[in-house]
């Protein structure tokens, strides 16, 4: 059995270059550890320059690292069909489970090992590459690069671990809302009790030694996860009434592209809940960073600017809940044009995505004590910048959002889009750390976020005839 997994597992590794290879040429995939390893050395070097510490560069690499395995475990095995439906796709080796001398168990498990590794080596490694001058420079021990390697690979497999756990938990019956207010309640619990650095800690030691603690148990968390999961689960089928045409009228949608798009949402496993599980991680996440940074350097950046900035990144992850369950050719047979799904989606995101934001921008309120000004600057970033990334992300990934991802040349111009306005206002959010707002900052700021409103919505309306031509000469 052990020489018929590694079988799988090297075949797995193998379709999963030759896939991404093919769809982006192997030139600009190979790139793409090339990339992410320059993009992290100019961080690390312009960060090192505004004078943040060695360590809290690394902690906030961390943080990101956390981010994306609980994004790579709830967008990769989200869904009642979780490997036909949501892997199967991309998967070959998967979507034939049936024929092959492995249990599905088996083989879920042998494909989470594999996007561990694989991730480990395509997007960590290169990471840490990019602390390499700070070794050369003396400010961290070149023994260190090899613990911050290990502690990014222990971020992110806790965070898949814990998307997979409460997968599993699932298929064993247990209802949505109370993993919810579980999860909700422990954050909940960590943050206002002030304990968020001593988690954190637990989790992500910095260590060598403790980090290796720490994955060997995430990894028996996760294969226990993998023991109670139900490979064979399906979500009971029920009866609904008519829900899209009401939806449309109410909505005013006169070819039904929005209502589609909402009910396909709404009707998945997890519905509309998606989008609020996004924002809560980014929520989660950017509190943790908050206090880690202040722990290191002793400055809290102003709430207002730095979450509402934070919070802007969940319209990424929202266009992707968006168009997960269709794809452009369905639309391509009927008689709508390309523009006009795409400006569905766009109507659909406003609806769904800048709502939760605005919520969980509100519990930032609550929770922190904020300043009007502050609080006012930081909702005008929110909604610019989320209108701004939406924008850009259509653009550039079109249908595709996460397979844009694997592509260097697009995934460049992405961060660069995404990086040009974030960094500098997260500067100043950090900058005005020691007193009120200016009056000239807070105009600035509120003048940039209507700036860049207008520019994704330029993006987001030019992106439909473009992509349109495109997916037609296809």
């Amino acid at each position: 059995m052990a020489s018929k997994t590694w079988l799988v597992f090297r075949a797995m590794v193998r379709e999963e270059h030759r896939l991404h290879a093919a769809l982006f040429g192997g030139q600009r995939f190979g790139a793409l550890p090339v990339f992410v390893a320059v993009a992290s050395m100019a961080t690390v070097a312009a960060l090192q320059f505004t004078g943040t510490d060695a360590t809290a560069i690394a902690d906030g690499t961390r943080v990101l690292a956390l981010a994306f395995g609980l994004y790579t475990g709830t967008a990769g095995l989200v869904g009642d069909d979780l490997l036909e439906r949501a892997l199967g796709e991309t998967e070959v080796l998967l979507s034939t489970a049936g024929y092959l001398p492995l249990s599905r168990r088996r083989l879920l498990g042998v494909f989470l090992v594999k996007d561990a590794g694989y991730y480990a080596l395509f997007f960590l490694l290169p990471i840490c590459v990019g602390f390499a001058p700070l070794a050369a420079t003396g400010a961290l021990a070149p023994a260190a690069l090899v613990a911050l390697w290990t502690s990014l690979l222990v971020a992110f497999v806790v965070g898949m671990v814990a998307t997979f756990t409460a997968i599993a938990a699932r298929t064993r019956g247990v209802p949505s809302w109370v993993l919810g207010i579980v999860v909700a309640g422990g954050v909940g619990a960590v943050w206002f009790t002030g304990n968020a650095s001593a988690v954190w800690n637990a989790v992500v030691a910095t260590e060598f030694g403790h980090a290796l603690v720490v994955l060997v148990g995430a990894l028996v968390a996760g294969a226990g996860a993998l023991a109670v999961y139900v490979p064979t689960h399906r979500e009971p089928a029920e009866t609904r009434q008519n829900q899209f045409g009401p939806l449309a009228n109410a909505i005013r949608d006169e070819n039904g592209l929005v209502a589609r798009t909402l009910l396909d949402l709404a009707r998945s496993s997890g519905g509309l809940l998606k989008p609020v599980v996004s924002a809560a991680i980014l929520l989660a996440l950017a509190a943790f960073l908050v206090d880690v940074v202040a722990r290191i350097v002793g400055v809290t950046p102003k709430p207002g600017v730095f979450f509402g900035t934070i919070l802007s990144l969940s319209a990424f992850t929202t266009y992707n809940w968006l168009t997960q369950f269709d794809s452009i050719d369905e639309y391509l047979v009927l008689p709508v044009s390309v523009p006009a799904v795409f400006r569905a989606k766009r109507v659909a995101f406003l609806l769904t995505g800048l709502p939760t934001s605005i919520a969980a921008y509100a519990v930032v309120l609550v929770g922190y004590d904020v300043s009007l000004v502050d609080a006012v600057v930081g909702l005008s970033l929110l909604g610019g910048l989320s209108l701004y990334l939406f924008g850009l992300t259509v653009a550039l990934a079109g249908f595709d959002p996460n397979e844009f991802l694997f592509d260097a040349g697009r995934f460049a111009l992405f961060t660069a889009g995404v990086a040009v306005p974030v960094v500098p206002v997260l500067l100043v959010a950090f900058a005005t750390a020691s007193g009120p707002i200016p009056a000239t900052y807070a105009a600035g700021l509120v003048t940039v976020s209507g700036f860049l409103a207008a520019v994704g919505t330029l993006l987001a309306e030019r992106a439909g005839p473009r992509w349109a031509t495109v997916y037609m000469a296809g």
